[in-house]
C-alpha cells in the first residue's frame, strides 16, 4: 500500500478509527525519542491508533507526521490535534485492520518493518 490513498482508502481507515480514543499524547516535551518508541510499540500491536498533540505542546501536525513516518507509519488523517495512524503490525496475529482492509480492497498492505 502506498502513503498516497486513495478518498475509499482513507474512509475505511476513518470508519475503523472513529470509536477509538487518543492512545498517545504529545505534551510539552514534544516528539521525543521515548514517545517514538512508545508509538512504536502501540503500533505494533493495534496497527491503527489515534495521537492526541496537547495544547501545551509546540509541535505542529507536519512535525508530528514527519517523526511518524520515520518509524514507518502512515498518517491517515489530521484534524485539529488529532491524528489517525497506522503501520501494519510485526506480528501476523495482531493483523486485523491490515486483514480487513485486504478482504475490502483485495491487496495487501505492504509490511516494510
Amino acid at each position: 500500500m502506498s502513503k498516497n490513498l486513495s478518498g475509499k482508502q482513507k474512509q475505511f481507515f476513518k470508519k475503523r478509527a472513529h470509536p477509538l480514543k487518543p492512545i498517545v499524547q504529545i505534551g510539552k516535551n514534544g516528539i521525543s525519542t521515548e514517545v517514538l518508541e512508545d508509538i512504536d510499540r502501540v503500533l505494533a500491536k493495534r496497527e491503527l491508533i489515534k495521537i492526541s498533540i496537547l495544547q501545551n505542546s509546540d509541535e505542529t501536525n507536519e512535525t508530528v507526521k514527519e517523526a511518524l513516518e520515520s518509524i514507518g507509519a502512515i498518517v491517515i488523517s489530521q484534524i485539529g490535534r488529532i491524528s489517525i495512524v497506522f503501520r501494519v503490525a510485526s506480528e501476523p496475529k495482531y493483523r486485523d485492520v491490515s486483514a480487513a482492509y485486504f478482504e475490502t480492497f483485495g491487496e495487501g498492505i505492504d509490511h516494510d518493518n
